[in-house]
């Protein structure tokens, strides 16, 4: 709500200045009439009494302006003064709501800090976490590079030792199978069954005589 006391103020300040320099315009003139009336002479008695009924007269609206002015004044007063006192209410009353107001602030300002607060260890926490984790990836990384490696080797020595067994079991079914075909002529195969060496004659694995 917004008011325009201090321009009312300052008019009516100025119409009361009016109004006294009126008054005393008035009582100034009052006063020389008065002081004129003494000093007629009698043979301007008659003239002096009818100025001094026109002067009357005229000092009589003078004065019926003046108690015009001085009502009209009061007027003024008084409706600056419920002006004023509904301004000063007005004015407790916002100053109130901005006493409010800057409690409210501080409470976001708290709460500001403190969320900022939790952003900070919070980030700390993802980050001491992502270095962690990092740490544990290489980790991981250079043990899984460490097996690769290894399953490599096992799978070489794997293929060389099967290479070998393949060629003892074949020299030892040769020597085996060659023998027993000098008694059974019929004999041309081989196979490994229950980790022995079997001669056949008609399925395997061909033996060299």
């Amino acid at each position: 709500m917004g008011y325009t006391f201090q321009g009312g103020f300052l008019e009516n300040k100025t119409r009361l200045l009016a109004y006294a320099a009126v008054l005393v315009i008035f009582v100034f003139a009052v006063s020389t009439l008065t002081s004129n009336r003494q000093e007629t002479s009698p043979s301007g008695y008659i003239i002096a009494k009818q100025d001094e009924s026109a002067s009357k007269a005229n000092s009589l609206n003078q004065i019926d302006d003046v108690q015009k002015q001085l009502d009209k004044l009061k007027l003024d007063i008084n409706t600056f003064s419920s002006n004023l006192t509904s301004c000063y209410s007005n004015t407790g009353e916002l100053t109130s709501n901005l006493q409010n107001c800057k409690k409210d602030v501080a409470l976001c300002n708290t709460e500001l800090t403190k969320l900022n607060a939790n952003k900070s260890a919070g980030e700390q926490t993802c980050l001491n976490d992502k270095t962690s984790l990092q740490l544990n990836l290489s980790f991981i990384g250079t043990k899984l590079a460490q097996a690769t490696k290894d399953l490599s080797n096992l799978t070489t020595e794997h293929d060389a030792l099967e290479k070998q067994y393949s060629a003892l079991s074949a020299n030892a079914a040769n020597n085996i199978c060659c023998k027993t075909k000098v008694d059974n002529p019929n004999v041309k195969y081989y196979s490994i069954e229950n980790d022995k060496i079997a001669c056949k004659e008609t399925s395997g694995i061909p033996i060299s005589c």
